[in-house]
């Protein structure tokens, strides 16, 4: 090309290039609150008989678009729910199970670390800058660039996958799985259970692992048909013990 910059590696992959957009690292989220799954739930009618997962909550201001990175830890399950924007502050929702569960099954609730990556809007006046043949900013190296350490990938039905080598790993990526079961409460109520996948690390074994979370609960004349859906998926990790 012309104009800009290019980066190879020994092997000749691309691993830098100003027609791309180089994402950078802008800090961890600031934690708002926790809101802790419903506790067990009457069979008498007329009680609530449903319940969401519990989360917490995060915020962080950039005025453009931005990468959730989450810690992977031994003790309990860790997914990112959501993320949405207002005006330039991200409000991120984020289920870190501490290990336990409440009677029904929902895993109770921790805060955690919350990296976030964001695309470049402005630069910093120092440093290097990366722009497009447009003139369109694509990278501001003053801040670190969102490099990943590995990619992983599993298959259909798979739930595990080996790795090593990081002292902090963080997962940008889906765990991509979901389960629905019911189980006859009486002889006209059903319990009805709904869970997603998250992220959790074997050291032991040295293992990403996908798990399951209780995401939804409802009691009711209704059935959900049992389903036990393990698609592919892929995420990169990351090395965070130098991320502050």
């Amino acid at each position: 090309m012309g104009y800009g910059l290019t980066v190879y590696n020994e092997g000749g992959g691309m691993t830098l290039s100003s027609d791309g957009l180089v994402y950078g690292y802008i800090g961890r989220a600031t934690y708002q609150s926790i809101l802790q799954p419903p506790g067990p739930l009457s069979g008498t009618i007329g009680w609530p008989s449903e319940g969401d997962c519990g989360y917490s909550t995060y915020t962080i201001d950039w005025p453009g678009p931005i990468i959730v990175a989450l810690p992977v830890k031994t003790n309990g399950s860790t997914a990112l729910l959501d993320v949405f924007q207002s005006g330039s502050t991200w409000t991120i929702h984020v289920h870190k199970g501490n290990g336990s569960t409440n009677a029904i099954g929902f895993d109770l609730q921790e805060d955690t670390e919350v990296y976030v990556f964001g695309r470049p809007t402005t630069v910093s006046g120092y440093g290097l800058a990366l722009y497009n043949a447009a003139g369109q900013l694509t990278g501001d190296l003053s801040r670190r660039p969102l490099t990943f350490d590995r990619f992983v990938a599993m298959a259909g039905g798979v739930t595990f996958v080996a790795f090593s080598g990081l002292t902090v790993p963080v997962v940008v990526g889906d765990a991509i799985w979901f389960e629905s079961t019911s189980v006859p409460y009486d002889a006209t109520f059903n319990d009805n259970y709904m869970r997603r996948g998250a992220w959790r690390w074997n050291s032991t074994l040295g293992r990403l692992t996908r798990t399951l979370y209780l995401w939804f609960y409802q009691r009711s004349v209704d059935t959900l048909g049992a389903s036990n859906v393990i698609p592919a998926t892929s995420a990169i990790l990351m090395e965070a013990s130098s991320l502050t």
